[in-house]
């Protein structure tokens, strides 16, 4: 009965070892260049403006008190003609958009509109998720690559499957996937890749990992036998 049980544990651990995503093609080949020459902006609703992003401000029916590339100074601040400073940084263009237009409204205009977006973002969202320990969407202040999201992810868990790091991104208004191995880029032996704005990096599990786990908790005497299978 023993050996029939460890005859069925070694099978279930040999079949977690196959990789779902082995059809994923591997590496940043995967992923073209951008034909128009950058990537996709991902949606950005409620980003949150930070230094060196570039700001479009539009004063309806007043261009003099309008710009179209107003950069976020080292402060977080932003200049405004009549109104002079305006704090920007971690706010959303539309709490932007209202002090500015009270502002206006207070002293120089009646009923000013204002709107208020992002015409380059410099600090920019990447998302984490899968076998990681603090999942989610993370707002990047500069570069950043593979490596360094996952860490910003808090580092894989346990049961992470280190052959199986996954990148999405769009390109062109196209997706595209590619598969990455963490052993590789920790021993140098594969580029970090740098990241962009909207990028998902999903970590796969290793079922192999959990099973064998279990199975340990059990069964411990027999934990030589499961050591290259854990691999």
């Amino acid at each position: 009965m023993r050996i029939h049980f460890l005859f069925l544990t070694t099978a279930t651990l040999l079949a977690g070892c196959a990789s779902p995503y082995a059809k994923i093609p591997v590496g940043m080949d995967a992923i073209p260049t951008s034909t128009a020459g950058n990537y996709t902006t991902p949606p950005l609703e409620g980003y949150r403006v930070g230094p060196l992003d570039e700001l479009r401000v539009t004063v309806f029916r007043e261009p003099e008190l309008s710009a179209d590339n107003l950069v976020v100074d080292g402060a977080g601040m932003i200049s405004m003609p009549l109104i002079g400073a305006i704090p920007a940084h971690g706010r959303t263009v539309t709490e932007i958009a209202s002090e500015i237009q009270e502002r206006l409204n207070d002293r120089y205009l009646k009923n000013a509109r204002v709107t208020v977006s992002v015409s380059k973002a410099t600090n920019y969202v990447v998302t984490v998720g899968g076998e990681v320990k603090l999942p989610g969407t993370y707002q990047i202040p500069g570069r950043v690559t593979l490596a360094q999201a996952l860490a910003i992810g808090g580092g894989i868990t346990p049961s992470a499957r280190r052959a199986d790091v996954i990148l999405f991104r769009k390109v062109d208004n196209t997706d595209y996937v590619a598969r990455f191995d963490l052993r590789d880029i920790y021993a140098a032996r594969s580029p970090d890749p740098e990241l962009k704005p909207g990028d998902m990096v999903i970590v796969g599990t290793s079922a192999a990992q959990n099973v064998y786990r279990d199975v340990l908790a059990v069964l411990p005497g027999l934990a030589g036998i499961f050591v290259a299978l854990s691999q």
